[in-house]
């Protein structure tokens, strides 16, 4: 797959192949600059080390970031400006010759893809599709978000636009969880996903499967929110990692 990149003003393709290696891409956040940024960085040798992805239409933090059904997707985050981008889900797209992030599935008045607003949240590529989990707008629920989306014309869409705006989005709801989640931690592991932390769960750790089972693990040792976490496998076992972060 050819992806697009723009460095130093000069344009150029990257080439990417399964022997690549794995593509970590990042967007927005809290400083000024690069709020509506969109930068892939490459773990293996490779035209350049990192390069930038088409900007976002609109500075964005505090949203989730996922490849699936093999596109980009952004959904959720914090714009000061207008709250609606907590309802908004975007994917990078290209559409003739003009590549860039369209709302994914924009449905209602407001043309958002979102049931509930979400930032701060967790998103986990779950065995049945995405699933936004949390969020300081809807901290005990979690929604489903249909991926399964085909660009279309402009013609097309302005078709589609006015019976959208008849009607609100409807994503499925997931699970209920037991706790409210802000700002933690995901790790998914085989058919579940194991939350780490959080605003609200400073030291929990609580494992859910889809149909809202949980099981509290084994509490960190240094109640932490806004971090990182991560696993890795030895002699067998899946260990997990949580690091930095905002602690107690």
């Amino acid at each position: 797959e050819n992806v697009s990149c723009c460095k130093k003003k000069q344009e150029q393709v990257v080439k990417i192949s399964d022997d690549d290696g794995t593509v970590l891409v990042m967007s927005g956040g809290l400083t000024r600059d690069p709020a509506r940024h969109v930068e892939a960085f490459f773990t293996e040798s490779n035209n350049s080390a990192s390069c930038f992805l088409p900007d976002l239409p609109a500075d964005r933090n505090f949203n989730t970031l996922d490849f699936i059904e093999g596109k980009l997707v952004l959904c959720g985050g914090d714009v000061m400006p207008s709250q609606r981008h907590g309802l908004s889900c975007l994917f990078l797209t290209t559409v003739y010759d003009w590549v860039g992030w369209k709302e994914l599935d924009p449905l209602g008045p407001e043309q958002v893809t979102l049931t509930e607003k979400r930032y701060s949240h967790s998103s986990w590529k779950s065995p049945a599709g995405l699933v936004l989990i949390g969020g300081a707008g809807s901290p005990t629920t979690t929604e489903y978000v249909k991926t399964d989306i085909e660009p279309k014309p402009d013609e097309e869409e302005e078709e589609e636009e006015e019976e959208g705006k008849k009607k609100k989005p409807r994503n499925v709801y997931g699970f209920s969880m037991e706790h409210k989640i802000q700002d933690m931690c995901g790790i998914s592991v085989e058919d579940t996903y194991i939350m780490t932390g959080g605003y609200h769960t400073r030291q929990l750790v609580t494992m859910y499967n889809l149909t809202g089972n949980f099981w509290e693990l084994p509490q960190l040792n240094t109640g932490r929110w806004s971090h990182g976490c991560g696993s890795y496998n030895r002699g067998g076992q899946t260990i997990l990692v949580v690091a930095g972060g905002t602690g107690e």
